[in-house]
């Protein structure tokens, strides 16, 4: 029967073409006729391409009520010429509409068709329709208290300027502890703290930041060192500039710098600031010439860059500094840091002096022998700097000023010594060591040694020294002669002696004079709290001291044939009294 009647259809659209055949040729031929001559006329017919068939991505599909999702059908052959059709669905579980997007609407099964307008072909999606699942309920776990047993800090010191801000993270341990809370605080003016951990550098001068648990009160510190800001490096006339990316032959600008600090060494002259840029400069650095008393010469890095003057693989005998100012007069270093020198780091060991020099805010690593010495000159400032891992051949100290009059050593922190720690020495005079944080050292922490000169006038105060062979100690190896010297209001910990007066043996004897221990506070000392070793010592004062020391140290111990019944002992709070050593007058015990 279908195919009789698509032989109908044929036999129907045949005849109607023949007829339209025969009116276009009447046409043609009655024109012609009429204008007595005849014309060709072309023409084209657009074949219908009908519809076989429809398609669809998606037979089945499980959605969510409230949800949606996307069917799409697609008419073939992909080329008919009618592409439209229709979506449907037969229930409410679900909704289309005719961009195929289907939408959960109740629980339950839908099934939506996708139908072709030319022939009416149909393709099916089932859609199963769910109501969402609840979430679990939360079920609280059991109440175990886990007490804090402690804290830690991210960090233990941090440098910062004023006006800006680092953060401290600060950790309860247990980390599952069940109180995590806790507090920040700060013991000075110079650094504030939020309860965030939120540091800020407020005054130029140090803070100690407690974090202490709320569970427990067990505490963690950062001390925090606030230093001004350094004023941006000026463009003007008299400043030279070095990078790692420049040349020799440029003219030294900031557009166009040198490639070596050498360069800028042998260049500059009085009243030049030369600015070194960012970077690693492995080479020595000797400078060439003298500034004046108005018109100092500066070496510094440029502001907010770290410019590093390295030695590896560097040599040239001993003697000598990576950074060295022999001779020179009216210098200024500041903000370099010195690594991995084959000798000293910066200043002049051992040379023909030099004076009127500044080292300010500088760092050494890994010298041969002393992060920075000067030696034989005047007026000499070494301030802020940080000294790391010195006297690696053990020759000389971290920091040593040797044979200087008028001096000031402040502001700086020495670190892993591998012997003396910071000395004034060799007839050193009138000077001041103050503020200065030295640990870890092999030796003595701070030491004064006339050595064979005569050292005089120097005064010692608000420094903190820990974990060293022996706090501070007076002395006057060779036979030089020590007067007025003034120990005062410094903190020592964890050392063998906390202050000394000798050379610490049995039988040594030199002359000294006006040494003052006032005021000082020792903790942990496992010997002695003061080692008193020199007979020739006269006008002794040991007054107001705090001796905190192990079971094992005595507080006040001397050698033989030292005259301690002449020495004023005053004042003192002991560890302990032990027969046979003085205790001195109004002396308290330490509870």
């Amino acid at each position: 029967m279908e195919r009789k009647t698509l032989g109908l259809q044929s036999y129907q659209r045949a005849s109607v073409f023949t007829l339209i055949i025969l009116l276009i040729i009447s046409t043609i031929f009655i024109s012609g006729n009429q204008s007595n001559s005849y014309a060709a006329t072309s023409f084209s017919l657009k074949q219908v391409v009908s519809v076989t068939g429809i398609s669809i991505n998606k037979t089945a599909m499980s959605i969510k009520t409230g949800a949606v999702q996307t069917l799409l059908a697609s008419v073939l052959p992909t080329n008919a010429t009618n592409q439209s059709g229709t979506y449907t669905s037969n229930s409410t579980a679900a909704t289309v509409d005719q961009n195929g997007t289907v939408k959960g609407v109740n629980a339950g099964t839908a099934v939506i068709t996708a139908r072709t307008a030319d022939g009416g072909f149909k393709a099916y999606c089932i859609v199963t329709v769910t109501a969402p699942t609840a979430p679990a309920p939360t079920v609280p776990a059991p109440s175990t208290v886990i007490s804090a047993t402690g804290i830690s800090i991210n960090k233990t010191a941090m440098s910062i300027q004023t006006g800006a801000v680092q953060t401290l993270l600060a950790i309860v341990l247990p980390t599952n502890a069940t109180n995590q809370s806790g507090t920040y605080t700060s013991n000075s003016t110079a650094a504030t703290v939020d309860q965030n951990g939120t540091v800020k550098g407020v005054n130029a001068g140090t803070a100690v930041i407690t974090a202490r648990t709320a569970d427990g009160g067990f505490k963690a510190y950062c001390t925090v060192t606030v230093t001004a800001p350094t004023a941006p490096a000026p463009t003007v006339a008299n400043s030279y500039y070095v990078s790692t990316r420049g040349n020799d032959l440029n003219p030294g600008t900031i557009t166009q710098p040198w490639k070596t600090v050498q360069k800028a060494a042998n260049a500059a002259v009085a009243g030049n600031v030369v600015y070194i840029r960012g970077g690693t400069y492995n080479e020595r650095v000797i400078i060439k010439n003298s500034g004046t008393t108005a018109n100092y010469i500066t070496f510094s890095n440029y502001p907010g860059e770290t410019a590093i003057i390295d030695g590896t693989n560097l040599s040239w005998g001993q003697g000598g500094a990576l950074v060295d100012v022999v001779g020179r007069s009216y210098i200024k270093i500041i903000g370099l840091k010195v690594n991995n020198s084959p000798w000293a780091g910066i200043g002049t060991p051992y040379g023909s002096g030099a004076n009127y020099i500044e080292i300010r805010n500088c760092s050494t690593y890994r010298s041969q022998i002393s992060g920075i010495i000067i030696t034989n000159g005047s007026h000499i400032t070494v301030d802020g700097n940080t000294i790391d891992t010195a006297n690696l051949y053990a020759q000389d100290e971290a920091l040593s000023i040797s044979n200087i009059d008028t001096f000031q050593v402040s502001n700086n922190t020495i670190v892993n010594s591998k012997k003396e720690s910071l000395d004034a020495k060799d007839g050193s005079r009138n000077g001041k060591i103050f503020n200065n944080t030295i640990s870890n050292g092999v030796g003595v922490g701070l030491y004064i040694d006339a050595f064979s000169r005569a050292s005089f006038n120097i005064e010692v105060y608000n420094n903190s020294i820990t974990n060293c062979a022996y706090g501070v100690w007076i002395c006057n190896e060779t036979g030089g002669v020590l007067t007025n010297i003034n120990v005062h209001d410094n903190i020592i910990k964890n050392c063998r002696i906390g202050l000394g007066i000798g050379f610490y043996f049995e039988g040594y004897s030199h002359p000294a004079s006006g040494i003052i221990f006032n005021h000082n506070t020792l903790v942990g000392t496992t010997l002695y709290g003061v080692g008193l070793y020199n007979p020739q010592a006269t006008g002794v004062k040991i007054t107001n001291n705090s001796f905190g020391g192990t079971t094992t140290s005595i507080p006040i111990y001397h050698a033989t044939g030292v005259p301690v019944w002449a020495y004023t002992i005053d004042g003192n709070a002991l560890n302990k009294v032990v027969s046979g050593y003085p205790t001195g007058t109004n002396y308290t015990l330490i509870n």
